[in-house]
Parts: C-alpha cells; structure tokens; sequence
C-alpha cells in the first residue's frame, strides 16, 4: 500500500508499505536425498518518510524497516530464519541560487539468526547422516552524520561533493567517507560528469555468516546526451577490499534511449565488466533493451536480458568416504561458466480512471516469454558420475488487478 497526504501547508507524508506470507513444497534433490522440501516465509516491508518547511530549510524523518522469518523442513533438517534491518534518518535541506546542502544523521540495525538442526556434511543429506544444533545470531548497528553540497560555478560549471562519518563506540570501525564531482553543461545537449570518491559500509553476509566492513574507492567519468533522442557513455573503476580481501573492478556502460513517434519508446543498454575469473561481476557483455507501445490507456511492453553465463567451480573428481558411505566431491580451482543468460518478458496493462483519486489498473505478464532453459547450477547422482542442469524460472504467466487511492 503506498499512502500520502498532506497534514498541513508545512508538513507532508508519504508511507510504502507491503506484506508477504508464502509457502512451497517442492522436490528437493541431492546425490544422497531425493524427497520433499517445506518453505515458509514472511515478510513485512515499509519506507516512510515525513517533510516539514522550516525557517531553516525542508527538514525530513526518514525511516524504514525490512523484517523477515522463514522455516525449512526437509529430512531430519528442521531450522528458521529470521532478518532484521532497521533505518531511521534526520535530513536538513537548504538551498539558494549558487549552493545547496544537505545534513543530518542516520542509524541503521541489521540482525540475523538461524536455529535449529542442518546436516553437519553438505554432501551427506538424509535420514542416515549426521546433524548438528545452530543456535547463531549476528547484528550490526551503525550511527553517521553526513554532509553534501553542490555549488554553481558558473552556469556551465557546478562543484559537488560531501563526507559521511560514523559515530565511534557503536562498532570497532572507525571511517570517514567522502566524494567529489564536477559537471560540466557543454552546451543544451551535452553535459559530462567526472567524480571519484572513497565508501563504506558496515553489513552482514548472511551466506558467510559473518559481519562484513567494506571499503570502496571509485572513480567515473560519465558523457550524456540530450537532444534528438538520448544517450548516455560511463566508464568507471573501482577497487574494493570486502574484510581484507580485494577486487577490482572496471568498466563501461553505453546506453541509447530513443521516443520512436507518438507511441513508441525503445532503449538498449550495453555493460561491459572486468573482475577476474571467479567474480561474477566479470562479463563481457550484459545487454537489456525495452520496448514499450502506449496507446491511450493501454500499455504494452516488451523486455530483455541476454548476458554471458556466470563463473562456476567444476566437478574435478569424487573420494569414497567410507565411515559414512557416501562420495565427496572435490572441486577444481580453475573456473567454468554457464551457458549464456537470456530472459524475454511481456506485458500489458490497462488503467481505467475511475474518479479524481482513485484510479484501477488491470494487468497481465508472461515471464521468460520463450522459455529459456537458463541454468542456476548442476546437480549430480549418487556417485558423481553425471550431472542434470537446475534452471532458473521457467515460462510463467501472472495476472493482477491495482487500486489506486
């Protein structure tokens, strides 16, 4: 549910809300397990944000929340999942002809957990291997103050920039990040944007385990064009140590966005990414393009994805542990890639105005339109001797109805 309102002629709130409580039974196969999986999970989500006018500037509360829980059952592995991330923030906004700012602080909570019992082995699934007990809780918290601005130069020439600094005690980290930019308006079409900066960020890998503290310096050089129709070159690199271990990246991005008559509308972007073999940000090429016909009320739209396939760690060989009579698979260091992605999505809606504030839109979509066979990974029988792709999304189709209000 999304909610605005006006309180007054100085204050003003927006709220966007969403629950969700979904649950699966589905055949869960392994080399040593082939029987059914129970999924449970709920979801609560809200952003809400309150602006008032003062003599001071536009002063903002900004907070929201992310929480979720989850149950699995499948074997003897029963075990729940729960995430919890919290964000509150106060903004102060003041601007005048040559400059703007922009101050405050902000907190955020991020907290996991997993109880319960799971297979001590990966490779060991099923009635007759060991389990163990987890009982493992994570959080971080963090507290910043902040402070951007952007001052005109001239009217071709526009200076920008700002540092963000974490309150010590809260955390063992101590940071101050900060970036600068420059625009520059070359003329009525042209404007080109050159920045770099230095980030941070204090989280929690849930798929590790562990609390992550990232740094990140970067820098961009961005070319737009606005005239006859849209464009847009970036090029960028970054390098970026993730708790001591560092991956560099770098890259480009073209992208064309072009109103075909009336109706009509059709961009294409094309991403080209550099990051060592087993990163999965390393592709030659990432393409998304869509196409969208919009005639009076109805909307038709037509989309797509077609990437380089994302690296993976071969099956090198397979021992035969004989305590618990089942083979461990061993993986080589050298990485493969899967087939190519690609995915076509359709869709159409239609709004229908029903009086001044309120309004319904009726729609239906076709997910993965040609039913590509895109693969999320390999499974393998019992004595790894062969393997069978797992595939992401197969075709679906899905039809809803939206009030407005």
């Amino acid at each position: 549910a999304y909610i605005y309102g006006q309180l007054s002629d100085k204050v003003s709130y927006k709220s966007y809300n969403y629950g969700l409580l979904e649950q699966y039974d589905y055949q869960y196969m392994h080399p040593t397990f082939n029987g059914s999986l129970l999924q449970k999970r709920v979801k609560a989500f809200n952003v809400s944000n309150i602006y008032m006018a003062t003599s001071l500037g536009l002063l903002s509360w900004n907070q929201g929340y992310s929480i979720s829980s989850g149950s699995y059952d499948y074997s003897q592995a029963s075990f729940a999942v729960g995430r919890q991330a919290v964000f509150q923030g106060l903004t102060l906004f003041k601007g005048a002809e040559k400059w703007q700012i922009k101050t405050g602080v902000n907190w955020d909570l991020n907290r996991s957990e997993i109880r319960g019992t799971l297979f001590q082995f990966q490779y060991a699934v099923g009635e007759e291997y060991p389990t163990f007990q987890m009982d493992d809780e994570l959080s971080t918290s963090n507290l910043e103050y902040f402070v951007y601005g952007k001052y005109y130069l001239t009217n071709n020439w526009i200076l920008g920039g700002g540092m963000r600094k974490n309150l010590n005690g809260l955390n063992d980290h101590n940071y101050l990040s900060g970036q600068l930019n420059l625009t520059h308006q070359l003329s009525n079409e042209w404007k080109v944007i050159a920045g770099a900066g230095r980030y941070h960020k204090l989280g929690l890998d849930t798929d590790q385990g562990q609390k992550v503290f990232i740094k990140s310096d970067q820098a961009s050089l961005d070319v737009f064009y606005n005239g006859s129709f849209d464009a847009s070159v970036s090029l960028f690199v970054k390098a970026t140590t993730n708790n001591g271990r560092q991956v560099d990246v770098s890259g480009f991005e073209v992208f064309v966005d072009e109103r075909i008559g009336k109706n009509w509308t059709f961009d294409i972007a094309y991403t080209y990414l550099n990051a060592g073999e087993f990163s999965g940000y390393d592709m030659s090429y990432f393409v998304k393009s869509n196409l969208k016909y919009t005639p009076g009320f109805w909307t038709f739209a037509i989309n797509g994805v077609y990437r380089e396939g994302l690296p993976y760690s071969e099956l090198a060989s397979a021992s035969f542990d004989s305590d618990l009579e089942v083979y461990v698979p061993e993986y080589s260091e050298n990485s493969a890639r899967y087939a190519d992605y690609f995915i076509m999505n359709l869709s159409v809606s239609r709004l229908f105005p029903i009086r001044e504030r309120l309004t319904m839109v009726a729609f239906a979509s076709i997910n993965n339109l040609t039913n590509h066979h895109n693969v999320r990974g390999y499974r393998y029988d019992f004595e790894y001797d062969s393997r069978t792709a797992d595939l992401l999304s197969r075709r679906m189709v899905y039809a809803g109805l939206q009030v407005n209000f």
